[in-house]
Parts: C-alpha cells; structure tokens; sequence
C-alpha cells in the first residue's frame, strides 16, 4: 500500500460501487498511432519513395527516433513525478 498524507486510508483501486471509464480514445491512440506510423517508414524505406529521396526518408526515420525518445522522457518524467496515483 502507498503511505498517504495525514493517516488517511488510500483510496481503493477496486472499490465495489466505484465504476471507472475505460478511456477508448487512448486506448485507440495508443494501439492506432505507433503501427500507422511504423507502417509509414516501413513504405517510405521500401518504397521508390526511399530511392528517389534518400535523404527525405532517412529524415523520416530520424524524426520517428525523436518521437519515440520525447516519448520515454515523458514516460520516465512521469514515473519519477511525486503524484503516484494510477489514472486507471
């Protein structure tokens, strides 16, 4: 269990009565976005675009990379941040 401020109970995860909403859009974002985008520089690398651009696609992948390390920042920025309190 978390320790809480003032000798309060923390507040129950699985609480019966308490219904939380499942955040489809999320959910979609999170499942839709990274394979569209995979999906994207998998054709910009096969592709004649990557034969008749070769620096244009390669920029496409090195902008994929920043994302994805912007991402792991936020991610571990979050970890570390002192409100542990699960969203789900």
């Amino acid at each position: 269990m978390l320790p809480t401020k003032g000798g309060a109970p923390p507040p129950l995860a699985f609480a019966p009565g308490k219904k939380k909403r499942i955040n489809f859009v999320a959910i979609g974002l999170n499942i839709i976005v990274p394979w569209l985008w995979f999906c994207a520089l998998f054709s910009a690398l096969s592709f004649s675009f990557h034969y008749n651009n070769p620096s244009y696609s390669w920029f496409c992948v090195a902008f994929g990379a920043v994302l994805c390390l912007i991402s792991g920042g936020l991610a571990y920025r979050a970890k570390r941040s002192a409100d542990r309190n699960p969203a789900w």
